[in-house]
């Protein structure tokens, strides 16, 4: 992989409080990043599937794009905790094709390197102190990638990659099949099918989901954006079909998306 396919498309640090016995149930909301967290007193549980996992006082919880889990938070009166969200311009990089929500412990040592990104994130305005955000940034990722499971089954099709990755940067666009095809060098109906197999979704599909991934980022960061506003920025013909096509792909409807999703794990 090309190093400078590694640029970041989206972060975010933020300190996060939950009171005991609070509950966040994401099991119908794909989380529309991927998650670092680290957990600086208290704790929680969490189901995802048939696994469950419990996460204490220095544990860290990677959480991959597209998970959906639901947590219940036991720290005694409150658990607090420093989060990282955070998506990469390439779709190779911490996939949720990948692995699933992993619990990571021994590395207390990053401690700092949380809590300086949470408190400094936002008032952040130097070059010299943005460049050490991204360095620890940089350095939790490369610590809690290095113990992460394995990708498991078969690679994506490398023949893809260009499609994939143009994709990811072009998604607000229109965009043929035939297109996409010619830059893999491949026939509409090869690339089609190949598509298909390698993502279980078609080209249209892959980039909808792009599309409402990225609305759900807008959702729980800008409150005081409208849906219209939100529609008309990434490019759809109407909000009307913007509505319906959040509502298909999460089962509700982008209002009552940003009333029940709150940003944290």
């Amino acid at each position: 992989m090309e190093i400078t396919r590694l640029s970041i498309d989206y972060l975010r640090a933020v300190r996060y409080t939950e009171k005991f016995g609070a509950v966040n149930d994401y099991r119908q909301i794909p989380r529309p990043f991927s998650s670092i967290a680290y957990i600086y007193s208290g704790g929680a549980s969490f189901q995802q599937g048939d696994k469950s996992g419990i996460v204490t006082t220095g544990d860290i919880y990677f959480i991959p794009r597209g998970a959906t889990y639901i947590s219940y938070w036991n720290g005694q009166p409150e658990t607090v905790f420093y989060s990282c969200h955070f998506n990469f311009a390439s779709p190779e990089i911490c996939s949720e094709r990948d692995c699933a929500v992993e619990r990571i412990t021994g590395l207390w040592h990053l401690r700092e390197d949380f809590v300086e990104l949470a408190n400094r994130f936002k008032c952040a305005e130097a070059i010299d102190e943005q460049l050490d955000l991204l360095a620890r940034f940089y350095r939790i990722l490369t610590e809690v990638v290095s113990r992460l499971p394995k990708r498991k089954g078969a690679p994506p099709d490398s023949s893809l990659l260009e499609a994939v990755t143009y994709l990811h940067t072009h998604y607000k666009e229109h965009i043929s099949v035939a297109e996409l095809a010619r830059m893999c060098s491949l026939s509409e109906s090869h690339f089609y099918a190949r598509f298909r197999k390698a993502y279980n979704l078609s080209p249209i599909e892959y980039k909808n989901r792009l599309l409402i991934s990225q609305a759900e980022l807008m959702l729980c960061d800008s409150p005081s954006m409208t849906i219209e506003q939100i529609s008309e920025l990434l490019g759809f013909e109407s909000d009307s079909y913007f509505r319906r096509l959040f509502k298909k792909l999460l089962g509700m409807s982008p209002r009552e998306y940003r009333a029940r999703q709150s940003g944290g794990l």
